[in-house]
């Protein structure tokens, strides 16, 4: 049976185990190729193990799918789905492994603790609160406390309530943290 007529059974639901069969015969070869071809190392055994496993599916949904419009051959369009597949499993990989193993981003805040010694952390939190200028209090605590899911609270918003500027706000901010540091480093 040609191949034309073997994606239109699989599309209208025609005697689709003998002519996904028929497919995966003519056409599993460049599937495993590509896959073997990206997964040439053995980092990731268990994924290639899965995708080779998972052919005659892929090959089943690209019949599917394929569009014969577009004038491309089935081989060329079933090879591209496995290219993305692949792509898109080391894309995903890529961006796990960068948050995995990245540094953590040094904000502000994390920048406030390394300077800060745990234990003088309470001290440090007193001197906030006994502050002359209340806005000092006010600042540390909507920025490093009542933030959203453990992100600093915008200086916007800090702004907003404050009725100051930003700039104003952050000045504030940062000539606290200059006395701070400075009675730290004594």
């Amino acid at each position: 049976m040609e191949e034309g007529k073997l994606i239109n059974n699989i599309k209208n639901n025609i005697d689709i185990d003998s002519s996904l069969n028929a497919l995966y015969i003519l056409h599993s070869r460049i599937y495993y190729k590509i896959i073997h071809q990206y997964f040439s190392k053995d980092d990731y055994l268990d994924k290639k193990n899965e995708l080779i496993a998972e052919c005659k599916y892929h090959i089943y949904f690209a019949a599917k799918e394929f569009d014969y419009s577009k004038n491309t051959k089935f081989s060329s369009y079933l090879g591209n789905k496995a290219r993305w597949l692949c792509l898109g499993f080391f894309n995903f990989q890529k961006k796990l492994s960068k948050f995995d193993e990245k540094e953590p981003e040094k904000t502000e805040f994390s920048l406030v603790l390394d300077l800060i010694k745990k234990e003088a952390f309470s001290q440090i939190i007193k001197e906030i609160k006994s502050n002359k200028d209340s806005r000092v209090a006010k600042i540390f605590e909507m920025r490093y406390f009542n933030g959203d899911s453990n992100k600093l609270t915008s200086w916007k918003i800090i702004s907003k309530e404050l009725h100051m500027s930003v700039q104003g706000c952050i000045n504030i901010h940062n000539n606290f943290l200059k006395r701070i540091k400075g009675k730290i480093n004594k």
